[in-house]
């Protein structure tokens, strides 16, 4: 039976590295009530402070989480069930790695809008994930793990030019994808992309 590859975009790397990491890493339950956590904590936070962020945060929160408990508690079983996938797929199971597109994760929103806008929260997602997935091919490659780049591209319906935007895919496995996600130099750039992102999306807020 041939199975469906599991996508991932860049900024989603985190909670699998979280999920995979070598020292104490955490239950597919934990990393799943962590990304619940965080979209009500960045609500909460945005919406106290009264940013310009404020709005976005709280329809993210809707986009994600739906308006219901019930919704909210079946968005963080469907991102436990995913992590879980993961970890129990063979290491040769084809992982697509890739920016600005629906992933495994998304597929579990209540909603998903966020996820197919170039623009969330006044950052370039092509952008954002890009500097996460360039940090992957640059450990990879350090790491000597072969990988495949393709290239599609896509026109996004909140971009007002219309142009069609370069979207890259990197194809490797599970094996690999492991193995990148738990380099302890991959894991010290992605706290820094991580910090690096938090810092510009509040100066664009500002």
């Amino acid at each position: 039976m041939l199975e469906i590859p599991i996508t991932i975009r860049g900024h989603h790397l985190i909670p699998y590295s979280d999920l995979v990491r070598k020292d104490s890493p955490l239950s597919p339950q934990d990393v799943a009530t962590n990304v619940f956590l965080s979209a009500l904590i960045l609500a909460e936070i945005e919406e106290k402070f009264g940013s310009a962020t404020d709005t976005y945060c709280r329809r993210y929160m809707t986009d994600l989480l739906g308006k219901s408990q019930q919704s909210a508690l079946d968005v963080k079983s469907g991102l436990q069930k995913s992590f879980q996938n993961f970890l129990d797929s063979p290491g040769r199971r084809k992982v697509y790695i890739t920016e600005a597109q629906k992933d495994s994760m998304c597929l579990n929103a209540a909603i998903g809008e966020h996820c197919t806008m170039l623009v969330a929260n006044k950052l370039d997602n092509i952008y954002g994930d890009g500097l996460y997935l360039n940090n992957f091919l640059e450990s990879a490659d350090r790491l000597n793990i072969p990988l495949k780049i393709n290239t599609i591209e896509k026109i996004f319906p909140d971009d007002p030019t219309k142009m069609r935007r370069k979207i890259r895919i990197v194809v490797t496995d599970v094996e690999n994808t492991t193995k990148v996600l738990q380099d302890s130099q991959y894991l010290s750039k992605q706290e820094e992309i991580k910090k690096r992102i938090d810092d510009e999306v509040l100066k664009l807020s500002a």
